[in-house]
């Protein structure tokens, strides 16, 4: 059978013996083995082939056709694998190709590839020609298989839609018995709950003996309410003895405990509604009867009949009625007249005395019910917080709000403690610790602490304390503590202090902890204020120190400062005592706890190393100035070289008299009472070092003048005349040299470090004269 040629650019199947051809795309099928052997020919023409074009060869073995074969894999401008990556995109490839080579070879290797995956895709399909063809050989009576199970299989599939039909009926049928059982033990539970709550309500009217009109005609219509509530009060309080009232009253409020649980189970519904005024009837009979019972108990102060009815008020849970009913009957009329200005205002009277009446009230008045509440046990009932605490507070905050007025710091003091003392008081009366702890979270707590305004007092008390030692600081000079009006008893511990103003600021440290400023609530300011009026006293002093260091008047600023230096270290040291002995006995005593004192004592201990380095500061300062003034006299040394130059003048045999006054300044301020070493010792190192530098100046020029000297004289071959024995330069240090131990017997007259500093001028004196010496004996 002749077959048409393959395409132009397809690999062209190889003839067999007969010279027939059939091209791959072909779909008919061979016959014989000759065909599948043309087709193994091809395979193995395809697999031996070379490409005519470039001589590069297939990537998948394909020989060549025309003059482009197979593209070789190393030498292609881009990847194999680009083409099947995920997310390949035509503009990003040729963009990214172009980069690399321009567009016409990009084309010659795309058109490269493009005949070798052609020729790859006929090899694939004659490799696999020969399953291609038996396929359709195999399929052969499939179709008559497959209509051979079509009707047994639509047979069972009818019979399972019918078993499953059958299934749904009595599925559903049985859902439906269900509901119906389910509704019916819901009707019959509810019709049980209408038995319990008529079983009920007949109970309790014939406890409570309410008749009903036409009873015997089966109407269950009530007698009018007044009527029945009159009727049933006189049978509950009648002549039968208080315990069988209480009994009958404990069987009542356990029948009508159970008839609300069971309406409010049934609410809504038809028979509720119509029984209903039948228990509104029962609940204001119920609670006449409770209210007449405790109104006679507490008339009549009796324990058992006040247990009996707040246990009933507890079984019915309406202890709310028994506080309201409390605080209508006892407590508001007794507020009424206390709490109120008329009380408080007239002469002999105040907060204190009201005060002191209302806990006489709560120990004679109150006793019976509060012994009762204690006696029933009921949780959650409490006469004192619930009922006298809010009522207190209503009155205070609306009859009496003048107390909260802040405007006078000593008034605001004395209502702020008189109330607190009271608040004291009136949580002692509470008999358990849980009562306590409503008290203080009940709304009315908060709110009445809040009504205090801490913050304004405290900044009046601020100001008034500041603005007095500002005051005293001040002042100047400073005035002496002896000038103060106080006697020795009000100064106390800080009587030795020389100056009022550290006494007014330990007087005012105190003052911040007396009772008659201080708040506990305003403890940690007070606090932070003591430490405060320590700071500012450090402040001052250094302060102080700058104006002693820059003062004309010299001698009377270091005595001043000598003093002041004294008696602040002495406040200092007074400061450990007023924390132990005032501050910390204070805060333990309203905390209830023993307060950290080493806490307390370590922030003051900051506090008064700062004041104690101000005291450094102060004397450094002083030294400084005495230094300076010292210092200044030292000037006529540098002209004694002056005195003895070309003056013929015989030598010296005394000292010069400046000497004595260098250190007369330093020497009075020793003699003031005290330890002044402290601050001499530094003055006077300081002047022996300016008079080193003086002497140390001096030398030298003169060594320069004698150098000058003798090199004029060798420059002469003979001298005119004979050398002097004494030279003038001789008798400069011989003068240096007499002034030098001057001074230092001045300075070991100080008795203070540094007259070895002293030492150190005169024996470098001494060297300069023996090298002089050793220079003319050579």
């Amino acid at each position: 059978e002749k077959q048409r040629p393959i395409k132009k650019n397809m690999a062209a199947v190889p003839s067999d013996g007969d010279g027939g051809a059939r091209p791959v795309h072909q779909q008919q099928q061979p016959h014989n083995a000759q065909q599948q052997g043309s087709l193994a020919a091809l395979s193995a023409g395809g697999s031996t082939g070379q490409s005519e074009g470039n001589g590069r060869s297939a990537p998948f073995g394909g020989g060549g056709g025309g003059g482009r074969g197979g593209g070789g894999g190393g030498l292609l401008c881009f990847g194999e694998d680009e083409f099947v990556r995920g997310d390949f995109d035509v503009d990003t490839f040729i963009v990214q190709t172009r980069r690399r080579m321009a567009l016409p070879a990009l084309r010659k290797d795309l058109g490269d590839y493009f005949e070798t995956l052609k020729h790859a895709m006929v090899e694939l399909i004659n490799k696999d020609y020969a399953d291609f063809v038996s396929l359709s050989s195999n399929l052969v009576g499939l179709d008559r298989a497959i209509a051979q199970l079509t009707e047994p299989l639509a047979t069972l599939k009818q019979e399972v839609s019918e078993v499953r039909v059958a299934m749904d009926k009595e599925v559903a049928a049985v859902e439906s018995k269900l509901a119906v059982r389910n509704k019916t033990r819901e009707e019959k539970a509810l019709l049980q709950r209408f038995l319990n709550i008529a079983s009920s309500v007949d109970k309790i009217e014939k406890l409570l003996n309410l008749q009903t009109e036409n009873k015997g005609n089966g109407s269950d219509r009530l007698l009018p309410p007044a009527m029945a509530r009159q009727q049933s009060l006189g049978s509950v309080t009648g002549s039968d003895g208080d315990e069988d009232v209480g009994k009958r009253m404990q069987r009542v409020a356990s029948e009508f405990n159970q008839l609300n649980f069971y309406v409010t189970q049934c609410q809504g519904l038809p028979f509720v509604q119509r029984i209903q005024p039948r228990i509104q009837a029962i609940t204001l009979t119920v609670k006449a009867g409770l209210e007449q019972s405790f109104r006679r108990g507490l008339e009549t102060n009796d324990l058992d009949m006040l247990c009996q009815c707040l246990r009933t008020y507890g079984v019915i849970d309406r202890v709310g009625d028994a506080e309201h009913l409390f605080r209508t009957l006892v407590v508001q009329e007794f507020v009424a007249e206390a709490v109120s200005k008329t009380y408080v205002q007239p002469p002999g009277r105040g907060l204190e005395a009201m005060f002191k009446r209302v806990l006489q009230f709560v120990d004679d008045d109150c006793r019976p019910a509060l012994d009762a509440v204690a006696l029933s046990g009921i949780r959650g009932l409490d006469l004192l917080v619930n009922c006298l605490w809010p009522e207190l507070v209503d009155g205070i905050t609306n009859r009496l709000n003048y107390i909260f007025a802040p405007g006078i710091a000593n008034v605001f003091h004395e209502n702020y403690t008189t109330t607190f003392r009271f608040l004291d008081a009136f949580e002692s009366k509470c008999r358990s610790m849980e009562s306590v702890k409503r008290l203080r979270a009940h709304p009315s707590y908060a709110l009445f602490q809040k009504r205090w305004s801490l913050p304004i007092y405290f900044q009046l008390r601020f100001q008034e304390i500041a603005s007095a030692l500002e005051a005293e600081m001040a002042v100047m000079p400073l005035r002496p503590s002896s000038d103060a009006a106080a006697s020795d008893a009000q100064l106390g511990r800080w009587e030795g202090l020389r100056f009022e103003v550290l006494v007014l600021a330990g007087q005012l440290l105190e003052k911040c902890w007396s009772d008659a400023i201080f708040i506990r609530a305003l403890a940690h300011r007070f606090w932070k204020l003591s430490l405060q009026l320590v700071t500012r006293v450090g402040t001052w002093v250094k302060g102080l120190g700058e104006v002693v260091g820059g003062t004309a008047d010299c001698e009377f600023g270091a005595v001043a400062a000598f003093h002041l230096g004294a008696a602040v270290s002495q406040f200092a040291g007074l400061l450990s005592g007023v924390v132990d002995e005032v501050i910390e006995p204070k805060l333990s005593g309203f905390t209830g706890t023993t307060v950290d004192a080493s806490v307390l004592r370590g922030a003051m201990d900051q506090s008064r190393q700062a004041l104690l380095d101000a005291v450094g500061h102060l004397r450094s300062q002083t030294a400084e100035a005495l230094a300076r003034v010292c210092a200044g006299a030292l000037e006529p040394a540098k002209a004694v070289p002056r005195q003895y130059r070309a003056t013929r003048k015989e030598a010296p045999t005394s000292p010069s008299a400046y000497v004595g006054d260098v250190l007369k300044p330093l020497a009075v301020f020793a003699t003031v009472d005290g330890d002044t070493g402290a601050w001499v010792c530094p003055a006077t190192n300081a002047v022996s070092e300016k008079f080193a530098e003086i002497v140390a100046e001096v030398l030298s020029s003169v060594k320069k003048t004698e150098d000058s000297l003798l090199r004029l004289k060798k420059l002469r071959k003979a001298a005119s005349a004979a050398e002097p024995t004494v030279s003038d330069d001789d008798k400069i240090r011989q003068q240096l040299l007499l002034d030098a131990r001057a001074y230092a017997e001045q300075v070991r007259a100080l008795n203070v470090e540094g007259s070895s500093s002293a030492d150190g001028i005169v024996q470098s004196i001494e060297a300069a004269i023996e090298e002089r010496a050793i220079a003319k004996a050579s």
